[in-house]
């Protein structure tokens, strides 16, 4: 069983791989390689016998799993959870979410800093993907871009205050016109009335394309 079960895993590795490297491209990490690591280490304590090597075992069968990225072109393949940023990993845990979103049971989901270093279409993308998991659990998401913010169900405005010497962390829900003012002011720093169309403009056309 240990054996089927490795052996599968390592075939949906490689469609996983193209998979992930798809979703990263559209989420702006087009230079980005991405690979899924299933060794089986060998050992001489507690070992299962499989085609005459001694290998370790667990619960979850006789393989080591790591993923394995290259953020830019030429830099060599390392494991992901030593050299991704925030951003970087925000951005790889949304496109695996968004590709295998119908097979968890992770019922919210909170993502910060995911567009760090992003902007335009990129930042249009993230926001469709962010969408399209929210379909099936809740997705909170802390963001400074204005598409991503465009296509929230639900918007809340934090901001710092400093009195009397304290800083003071504050929210406030928004509606449907409170938000089309800070989307306006996310857009161009200002509210005036060529960025509050900007924002109505940008809110109806990304909620009407999704």
């Amino acid at each position: 069983q240990a054996l089927r079960v490795s052996r599968t895993r390592k075939e949906k590795a490689v469609v996983l791989e193209k998979s992930i490297i798809n979703e990263l491209n559209k989420l702006g990490m087009e230079k980005s390689d991405f690979k899924i690591s299933v060794i089986n280490e060998e050992t001489e304590d507690d070992y299962i016998e499989i085609n005459l090597k001694k290998l370790k075992y667990g619960e979850n069968g006789i393989d080591s799993v790591e993923f394995l990225i290259s953020p830019n072109a030429g830099e060599p393949l390392k494991s992901l959870i030593k050299i991704a940023s925030g951003g970087e990993l925000s951005r790889i845990i949304l496109a695996l979410k968004t590709i295998l979103s119908s097979k968890d049971s992770i019922e919210t989901m909170i993502f910060d800093e995911i567009d760090a270093g992003i902007g335009g279409k990129v930042a249009i993308s993230v926001a469709k993907s962010l969408k399209s998991i929210s379909k099936n659990r809740q997705v909170i998401c802390i963001t400074h871009l204005a598409q991503i913010a465009a296509l929230g169900d639900r918007n809340f405005l934090i901001k710092k205050e400093s009195l009397n010497e304290r800083t003071k962390t504050g929210i406030q829900a928004l509606n449907d016109n409170s938000k089309k003012n800070e989307i306006a002011r996310m857009l161009s720093g200002n509210v005036t009335e060529i960025s509050l169309n900007h924002a109505d403009e940008l809110i109806s056309s990304l909620n009407t394309n999704d």
